[in-house]
């Protein structure tokens, strides 16, 4: 059984992501990291923060980086998918992850678990 894994997944819009997975960490880590050309924004579900940063650049001046901490509105996550759950139902309206999204994700996991063991 592995403890840890890395899975690079390549989009079909030029997108690239690296996804860490581990089963043993001593800290619990939930981050999704964004970089740009001249940009970089973490977003730290655990602790409901999220940082933006960017690279300036001014005529006749050198480059600084600017940003810093954004403002987020916590909120408990499962209380807001139970929420959109019971809304869907009461509306009889889609929610906002259906469940055909979940199924491309659970294959998505799949897949990567099959590279992983082989």
């Amino acid at each position: 059984m592995w403890t840890i894994a890395n899975a690079r997944l390549a989009f079909a819009n030029g997108c690239v992501a690296n996804v860490t997975a581990s089963r043993i960490s001593r800290d619990r880590v939930r981050k999704l990291r964004f970089f740009q050309p001249d940009m970089y924004v973490s977003v730290d579900y655990a602790q409901q923060e999220v940082e933006g940063w960017r690279l300036v650049r001014r005529t006749g001046e050198r480059p600084s980086i600017e940003g810093g901490k954004l403002p987020v509105e916590r909120q408990e996550p499962l209380a807001l998918e139970m929420a959109d759950f019971v809304r869907a139902v009461r509306e009889r309206g889609r929610p906002l992850v259906d469940g055909e999204a979940g199924r491309r994700a659970l294959a998505l996991a799949a897949r990567v678990n099959e590279k992983i063991t082989g």
